[in-house]
């Protein structure tokens, strides 16, 4: 049984979909925006995060910042 919203508190919630919806541009996208970045560019080539191919960095972009965890959770 799940945690009801009277349990966690309304304004957690209600914080939770704020920002939900800011990093998603209001919904309008469930992927990264990939630039790239300055930021984004240092995922590239980045062994401690698995990301040892060219086009790693972008293709392991926004739910998790690396191919060894994403792989890891995925196993």
């Amino acid at each position: 049984m799940g945690i009801t919203a009277q349990e966690l508190g309304a304004k957690r919630v209600a914080a939770f979909v704020a920002q939900i919806g800011h990093e998603s541009g209001q919904l309008n996208y469930v992927r990264e925006i990939w630039g790239p970045t300055s930021a984004q560019i240092k995922y590239e080539g980045r062994a401690d995060l698995g990301n040892t191919v060219a086009g790693d960095g972008s293709r392991y972009r926004g739910l998790l910042p690396g191919k060894s965890i994403s792989v890891s959770l995925a196993s």
